[in-house]
């Protein structure tokens, strides 16, 4: 049976191991994650998976080759069967903050995104003048910024 992968908890849980890439195009060092390591900085329960707004660890990391910050961080070979990653839902309707610019409220979290669609209508509805986001992880679906243009398709 397939098991969530939400946080670096999880990771080590479940004896999965990871790789990490440098940022840098012209130096692009690999090596595996010490997640033990990583997690002694910051935190067991530190999302896997990159939340909009939300420093992630792997941008913190530094290539050990070219100093620089920055390594894309990957599962290598999954232990178990067919794993999830991310929050459990595939999406997530957010409502914004007027002046913060960031995500203020989870609305709603729907496990098919036919139910996010139906959600995050309702919800630019029940918010107008609000800023509001459909979300698969830090992919924006729909934002409520986005209308239609006069005389030509829909955007979002």
């Amino acid at each position: 049976m397939a098991t969530w992968l939400r946080t670096l908890r999880d990771v080590l849980d479940t004896g999965q191991e990871m790789v990490a890439v440098c940022h840098d195009p012209a130096c692009r060092h690999r090596q595996l994650v010490d997640v033990e390591a990583v997690i002694r900085h910051v935190g067991a329960e530190h999302q896997l998976v990159p939340v909009l707004a939300i420093p992630h660890f792997s941008e913190r990391m530094r290539c050990p080759a070219c100093g620089r910050r920055g390594m894309f961080v990957w599962i290598i070979e999954p232990k178990l069967p067919a794993p999830w990653f991310g929050e459990g839902n595939a999406c997530q309707v957010k409502l914004w903050g007027e002046r913060s610019g960031v995500p203020e409220q989870t609305l709603v979290r729907a496990s098919r995104t036919e139910l996010g669609i139906a959600a995050f209508e309702q919800a630019v509805r029940l918010y107008p003048g609000r800023r509001v986001t459909l979300q698969e992880g830090a992919l924006i679906i729909r934002d409520s910024r986005f209308g239609v243009i006069p005389g030509g398709k829909r955007i979002a």
